[in-house]
């Protein structure tokens, strides 16, 4: 689904114009970004949550020349998907 798409359908689901479902779907997502870049969770019920992890410093390699190279630690974002949403993917 796209970002149209789902636009299109909040639209109609919400009964409300596709610029208001726009600013709502934007304001979604910047919300969601401010809580996950503070390090924190953000949980959506009966869909899932996001928050923010550490990977560890490993080993990687340069596809195009194949020299490895050291890559730091740094910080995702990990996806949990609710027991809900996961009945419905399987």
């Amino acid at each position: 689904m796209t970002k149209k798409e789902l636009v299109q359908r909040i639209s109609r689901d919400c009964r409300l114009t596709r610029s208001q479902a726009l600013r709502a779907m934007k304001s979604i997502a910047r919300n969601l970004s401010v809580g996950i870049s503070r390090g924190g969770r953000v949980q959506f019920s009966g869909f899932g949550t996001f928050s923010v992890t550490r990977n560890t410093k490993r080993t990687g390699r340069n596809p195009q020349t194949g020299h490895r190279i050291r890559l730091r630690r740094r910080r995702t974002v990990q996806f949990t998907p609710a027991r809900a949403l996961q009945r419905k993917i399987c």
